[in-house]
């Protein structure tokens, strides 16, 4: 089960694959063959004899063409190991390597302004979709600046005054290129953010729908687990019940007409011993009365058996582990075996609205319910290792468990710890007439049975 709680991960590395990753490194990978295709076209070709490499006394013609490709090369490289690679000193390794080559790739290019804006605009889409959104902002206003300056005085080549004559732009042709980089880097940011939005919505959507899922089979085995325990706890209530209400109904009717008609069968009955008769009557219709009360106690705790025994904690643990892989632990601390039905209730209750708050909204992995009794209150905790809530909204199940506790005079506080995650906790003051008493016998089932 624990494959299908990674399953909305495993969506969104998909996604993620595709869009931020094959996508653009296709993308780019037609840009650079279109560059390179293009400068083989019109220097080595030489489809366009009026268009030539800008060269001088120490640069030939044919060292700037090696030049080119082999700093394309290098510039290519660097692109692709941007785009595969998630360690950041090979990022910066390949952003620094990357923007020298291209720069040096096409120094020599004045007229060639197309081969500049395929490789730099390759550039300028890998930076804003590969790195981390800080870094891709700030690398690629970098390289831009840089792109441009170079553009404008590549006096970094020579110091040949005809030589940067050859290679100085005109101001319109600078003005295109700097708005042609700008908007490619303006796009690429919009890409990435529709598509970050996009991923982050199919894997809520996924979420939603295993979580809706897994609720279900939880849902459908704890009814089922409670018409089991329902069926067995009525089987053996029913035998337990007839018994006591046979030997108390039956002792307690039985005497009561005894005694009447010994009364009637006596003419002439004193005052006095009327009034005893009278007394031992009412004594015996009461304690029938108590006996009888306590019986009908018993059949409404049967009812829902899995709210009356604070051992259901460990099947619901059992259960929501089996089903939605998540890891829950359980510290029992110095809880009681046994509480009142009420309590009973809440404590149940109360597990099952946080684990499936940790799994409906905190996408957790571990959860951790804690318990301890002090100074007659019992402290209920709940946290997960989930993604918090920094705006904490009261649901349906809160607002339940808000309306159990003031039953009992209890609260309850929510928290996204500092540490992360999402906390409930609550509190439930205990009485003497709260902790029910429980033989040896029944607290070591009840162990036995949390255990198993």
């Amino acid at each position: 089960m624990k494959e299908r709680q990674d399953y909305p991960t495993r969506i969104g590395k998909r996604n993620s694959f595709i869009f931020l990753k094959l996508i653009p490194s296709v993308f780019v990978t037609v840009l650079l063959a279109c560059s390179i295709i293009n400068f083989t076209l019109l220097n080595i070709i030489k489809i366009n004899p009026e268009i030539t490499i800008a060269t001088t006394s120490y640069f030939s013609q044919k060292t700037f063409v090696i030049d080119f490709f082999v700093f394309a090369a290098v510039f290519s490289v660097c692109t692709y190991l941007i785009i595969w690679s998630d360690n950041f000193f090979i990022n910066l390794a390949a952003f620094v390597f990357g923007t020298g080559a291209g720069a040096l790739a096409v120094y020599t290019d004045s007229n060639l302004f197309t081969i500049k804006i395929f490789l730099y605009c390759a550039w300028l889409i890998v930076i804003m979709l590969s790195l981390p959104w800080v870094s891709s902002v700030l690398f690629s206003a970098l390289s831009i600046i840089y792109f441009v300056s170079l553009q404008i005085n590549p006096h970094f080549i020579n110091d040949s005054e005809s030589f940067f004559e050859q290679l100085r732009p005109g101001f319109a042709e600078t003005v295109s290129f700097a708005s042609i980089l700008l908007l490619t880097a303006a796009s690429s940011f919009l890409y990435r953010y529709i598509v970050e939005r996009l991923i982050l919505s199919l894997e809520s959507e996924h979420h939603i729908n295993m979580v809706m899922k897994q609720l279900s089979v939880i849902n459908s085995e704890l009814q089922f687990m409670a018409k089991m325990r329902g069926e067995e706890a009525a089987k053996s209530e029913r035998l337990r019940i007839t018994r006591d209400m046979h030997d108390t109904c039956g002792y307690t009717f039985v005497n009561i007409s005894a005694i009447a008609d010994a009364a009637q069968s006596e003419r002439d009955i004193e005052r006095d011993k009327l009034d005893e008769i009278f007394a031992k009557i009412r004594n015996l219709a009461s304690n029938g009365l108590q006996e009888t009360r306590k019986t009908l106690h018993a059949i409404r705790d049967m009812e829902n058996p899995l709210e009356n025994n604070i051992s259901t904690i460990y099947d619901i643990k059992n259960l929501f582990i089996s089903v939605t892989g998540i890891n829950v632990e359980i510290i029992t601390g110095n809880l009681k075996k046994d509480y009142s039905r009420a309590i009973n209730s809440i404590i149940v209750h109360t597990m099952q609205e946080g684990l499936t708050n940790a799994v409906r909204h905190g996408q957790a992995s571990n959860i951790l319910v804690s318990f301890w009794e002090e100074n007659n209150e019992l402290m209920m905790s709940i946290k997960d290792d989930g993604i918090g809530s920094d705006k904490i909204v009261k649901g349906i199940g809160l607002a339940g468990m808000e309306e159990r506790l003031e039953k009992v005079s209890g609260r309850i506080e929510i928290s996204s710890p500092i540490e992360g995650g999402f906390k409930i906790t609550i509190f439930i003051p205990i009485t003497d007439h709260d902790i029910k008493e429980n033989s040896e016998e029944q607290i070591g089932q009840q162990i036995e049975n949390s255990l198993s």
